[in-house]
Order: C-alpha cells, then sequence, then structure tokens
C-alpha cells in the first residue's frame, strides 16, 4: 500500500510513504483532515507490517485484517491492525473534526476484538466449503491511535457488510 501527496497548483509530489510488509497489502480508503492529514484503512495480510508503537492493536489477529494509519507531511503518525483470526476487510475510513477515525468492514472473524460494542459476538453463520458469510463491522479509533473506543460487530444470520461510513457534524 502506498500513500502520496501532490501539490496541484505546482504539479509536484509533496510526499509518498510506502506502507507494506511482507505479504499481500492494500489501501482502500483515505480521508483528510481539516489540517491535511490522511487518514488510511486498509487491508494486509503481513504480520509485520509497520504499526507504530504504542498502537491499539500491535499484533496482527490472523489472515487479512485491517489497518489504520495516520500521516502528516510524510510521517506515519500511528499505524495499526485491527482484526481478529479470521478474515477482516476494509471498507471505509471517515474522519471527525478532533481526528478521531471512524471505520466500516466486515469479518468473519469470531473474535473480533469488540470495545464498548453494541452487538459483541459474531452472528455470521456457518460458512460452507463454496461460500463465507461475513458480518459488518464498525470502530472508532482514537486522535491518538493507542485505543479503540468502540469496535462492533452488525450483523445477523446471512451476509452483512458495510463499505461506507460518515461523520454527523
Amino acid at each position: 500500500a502506498f500513500v502520496f501527496k501532490l501539490n496541484p497548483a505546482r504539479n509536484e509530489l509533496l510526499y509518498a510513504v510506502v506502507m507494506a510488509g511482507a505479504g499481500e497489502d492494500y489501501g482502500i480508503s483515505v480521508k483528510p483532515d481539516a489540517s491535511g492529514n490522511a487518514y488510511v484503512l486498509g487491508r494486509t495480510q503481513s504480520s509485520n507490517f509497520p504499526v507504530t508503537r504504542g498502537s491499539a492493536q500491535p499484533a496482527i489477529g490472523g489472515g487479512t485484517d485491517m489497518f489504520v494509519a495516520k500521516i502528516e507531511d510524510g510521517a506515519v503518525l500511528y499505524a495499526t491492525f485491527l482484526g481478529g483470526s479470521g478474515d477482516d476487510w476494509a471498507g471505509a475510513i471517515a474522519v471527525d473534526d478532533v481526528g478521531t477515525a471512524y471505520i466500516a468492514g466486515w469479518t468473519n472473524s469470531q473474535n473480533f476484538p469488540t470495545r464498548n460494542a453494541a452487538q459483541t459476538t459474531y452472528s455470521g453463520g456457518a460458512a460452507s466449503s463454496t461460500t463465507q458469510r461475513f458480518d459488518a463491522v464498525s470502530a472508532r479509533l482514537s486522535p491518538s491511535g493507542d485505543t479503540f473506543l468502540y469496535s462492533t460487530y452488525f450483523g445477523g444470520r446471512g451476509e452483512d457488510k458495510a463499505y461506507g461510513i460518515a461523520v454527523d457534524r
């Protein structure tokens, strides 16, 4: 995964950041805040993905996890994993006026890390040999990236995925 910032007035590259480990890493969604910092949501299969010290989830949960990062002028202020032992997929990210990141996605992890959850357990039902069932998930990450303020499942017995999220101002 990589993130870059351009200055369109001068047609120049301001910075480029590569965020990658040894596995497959994909950037999915980027949102700026009012100060021009970039909030990045992606997915990774890299156990050595470059998370920052003191991050909310410093180790990969297993399978495919989401990652969340904040970048300021080319410096990674924080990067963290988000996921359980199954497959966790990134849908979208939003950011509020104080730098709190809101994440949406989906999971088949029965141990997705919940906190202050509206729904604490996985409800996706049993997957067959040809299909996987997913629950939608949502999380709120502190402005410093060190704590998930909440993280919850949203789902029933069927397929549930979240592809978007917005912040009410």
